[in-house]
C-alpha cells in the first residue's frame, strides 16, 4: 500500500512527463490543456494520457479521449 504522499509524488511525476512529452511532440501547449493535466488526480487517467501521446497525431486527437473525471 502506498501513502498519500507517495501517491501525490506519482501523480506529479506522470503530470510532468505528460507535459514535457506533449511539448516536445506538439510545441507550445494551450493554457487550458496544461491546467487540465495539472489538475488531474486520477493516476489511471494520467497513465492513459501518457500512453495516448505515443499514437496521437495532434493535440486535438490527444484531447479527444480525455477522461471526464477531475476535469
Amino acid at each position: 500500500m502506498i501513502t498519500s504522499y507517495e501517491e501525490r509524488g506519482i501523480q506529479e511525476g506522470i503530470r510532468e512527463t505528460v507535459l514535457r512529452q506533449a511539448r516536445l511532440r506538439f510545441g507550445d501547449l494551450p493554457t487550458d490543456f496544461v491546467e487540465q493535466v495539472q489538475s488531474q488526480t486520477d493516476i489511471g487517467a494520467l497513465e492513459i494520457l501518457s500512453d495516448r501521446l505515443l499514437t496521437a497525431e495532434s493535440l486535438g486527437q490527444l484531447r479527444s479521449g480525455w477522461p471526464e473525471q477531475d476535469r
